[in-house]
């Protein structure tokens, strides 16, 4: 703790909170006064409610927090500090770097703190930091709104090696502010120690950068591990399993290692053993796709009993197509085969038709080639669709649902409805008339039935 209560980051002591304060403005900026004594709690959440936009649940929490904090420190001195113009002078400071309204409440309630820091000293150097990698406006805006804990850190201590650790890695500054984003806030005390040690390990294994890169993008802790345990699960990637460096899935492999606790995936193989799986079999499944090993064992168990069990699927056949363990069970396996299962039970589609074929297909395309050809003779289809998926995530998935049924109605339809309009045959799917039709059926000022379902 420095002089006059100010600490090595450029903090400001609670305990330096001066029992007479200045009220700002209820908007962002502007001065004005209040009869209310400025010391006492209810006035501190009203500065956060009518400056700052809190509601009175996240001010409340905002306000204990500082009190805990001022109380914590057992003050001995008190100076001078205006308390309520320096959280004014950060909200204008976070606005001039691009910050929204919204931004700038989630960083103070997340850092509550920030509102006591020196700004020039403190701050400003952290975000020019920031802004000298490409990060500035609405990106530098989002990557700190989204994890206020960053500045935090020590710029010197923390930051500025971390930043050089991850140039290192990534090709470009781009790429660098992309990992940044996928950072958690703890993640940033971990790079400087762990992340080139663990990338010249994978190299030294010829893992290209470039795959490096891309797994980093997708999951920055894979390679903030302890090198000792990151060594022995690269290792484990290849002895135990089977999965060759050079191979696609190899990083990851090792990203489900690094996750999954040894006997977590001891009792997944189990699992796939008590459906008469031979060892063999878990392991060729692994190297096909070892995201299977991050479902739940419950839910191996239900997929399991569901493939086997209910369609005769054998262990080889879920082994060459590992989707089928990972794709979601209640959302999208169940609900495509009850349609394929009524489709087959009328007639309307042939017994041989695979569901694994109907899985691959995305929402849309599934609709269009399963559902709208046959709402003619089975009326009621899609809502039999909507409705297997459960009570839960019917709710959910409804009204996304449904806005997809409609846009693929309208372009099942579209020769049709071209005509209705008197747009040429050819004329392009963007043509303003059409894209007209989209918006006033997406703002309900149109009757859809009149285009699709005569």
């Amino acid at each position: 703790m420095g002089r006059h209560g100010w600490n090595c980051n450029g903090i400001y002591s609670f305990r330096c909170i001066l029992e007479r304060h200045s009220f700002y403005s209820t908007s962002i900026r502007g001065p004005i006064s209040t009869p209310t004594a400025p010391n006492s709690l209810s006035s501190l959440e009203n500065f956060l409610v009518t400056s700052l936009g809190f509601s009175e649940k996240q001010a409340l929490s905002t306000s204990t927090k500082l009190t805990k904090l001022r109380q914590s420190q057992q003050p001995t001195k008190v100076i001078e500090f205006n308390f309520f113009r320096n959280a004014n002078s950060l909200v204008n400071f976070l606005q001039q770097k691009g910050f929204t309204k919204p931004q700038i409440r989630n960083v103070v309630y997340s850092l509550p703190q920030l509102v006591t820091c020196r700004i020039q000293q403190t701050l400003e150097p952290k975000m020019k930091t920031f802004q000298e990698l490409g990060l500035s406006g609405p990106d530098l805006a989002d990557v700190i709104s989204t994890q206020p804990a960053i500045l935090s850190y020590s710029l010197n201590a923390t930051i500025q090696p971390a930043l050089e650790a991850l140039r290192l890695v990534m090709d470009s500054n781009e790429n660098l502010v992309r990992a940044i984003k996928r950072f958690k806030w703890y993640h940033f005390s971990l790079v400087s120690k762990y992340l080139a040690s663990n990338v010249s390990l994978l190299r030294a294994w010829d893992i290209p950068m470039q795959s490096i890169q891309k797994s980093m993008l997708m999951q920055p802790s894979t390679f903030l591990q302890k090198p000792e345990f990151f060594k022995d699960v690269v290792a484990r990637a290849e002895k135990n399993w089977g999965v060759s460096p050079q191979s696609p899935m190899f990083l990851t492999a090792v990203r489900v290692l690094v996750c999954l606790h040894e006997k977590t995936i001891e009792s997944k193989c189990q699992v796939f053993e008590s459906f008469r799986w031979d060892r063999s079999d878990v392991i060729d499944l692994f190297r096909q796709d070892p995201r299977c090993f991050s479902v739940s064992e419950g839910m191996i168990k239900a997929k399991l009993s569901f493939f086997m069990n209910e369609l005769g699927y054998y262990p080889g056949y879920i082994v060459a197509r590992p989707a089928l363990m990972h794709y979601g069970f209640e959302k999208r396996v169940l609900p495509r085969h009850v349609i394929l299962k009524t489709l087959k039970q009328k007639g309307l589609l042939k017994e041989n038709s695979p569901l694994y074929s109907a899985l691959t297909c995305d929402e849309s395309k599934f609709l269009r080639k399963f559902v709208l050809p046959f709402q003619d003779v089975v009326p009621n289809l899609h809502d039999i669709y909507v409705n297997s998926k459960g009570p839960v995530l019917c709710s959910k998935t409804k009204t996304e649902d449904q806005g997809t049924m409609v846009r693929c109605c309208l372009e099942l339809k579209r020769p049709r409805i071209f005509s209705m309009l008197d747009i040429p045959p050819r004329a392009p799917i963007g043509n303003i008339k059409y894209q007209s039709l989209i918006h006033r059926v997406a703002r309900r000022t149109c009757n859809i039935k009149e285009y699709i379902l005569k």
